[in-house]
């Protein structure tokens, strides 16, 4: 009996239709969740950064493959962000031999790291709009 490719991604049908088919959806979406814990916990135990930044993990997410990850930072002060991100780039190797312990994955993912610039963005706009304002006022 030939399987029918499913339009949804991570969805399994099984072979046997009387048994109920099994969605990876919230698999998938679970593991996600459980993965960003993992990030934002290994950071908090492993990188030391500088004195005065602040740093949080916004976002996680992990290839269907495990092969690579990405951690999206929010860094206080914003100008000191190169340096948070020199910080944990720096403990690299004790970050994925934590999050080994952390998840279990069949492969170490390649980290990559980006900045979270959601409040950058609206301060932008913010300053757009009041400039706008004024010209029609």
């Amino acid at each position: 009996m030939r399987q029918e490719k499913s339009s949804t991604p991570f969805t399994a049908k099984l072979i046997n239709p009387s048994l109920p088919s099994i969605d990876m959806t919230n698999t998938h979406e679970k593991l996600a969740s459980h993965f960003h814990q993992a990030v934002a916990e290994s950071v908090k135990r492993t990188v030391e950064f500088p004195p005065g930044v602040l740093v949080t993990v916004v976002d996680a997410h992990i290839t269907g493959d495990a092969l690579h990850a990405k951690g999206i930072l929010s860094v206080l002060p914003a100008d000191r962000a190169e340096e948070a991100l020199t910080a944990i780039r720096e403990f690299d190797k004790e970050l994925k031999e934590d999050l080994v312990k952390r998840v279990r994955l069949r492969r170490t993912p390649k980290l990559h790291w980006g900045l979270d610039t959601t409040e950058e963005q609206a301060a932008e706009i913010e300053k757009l709009l009041n400039a706008a304002h004024r010209d029609e006022g």
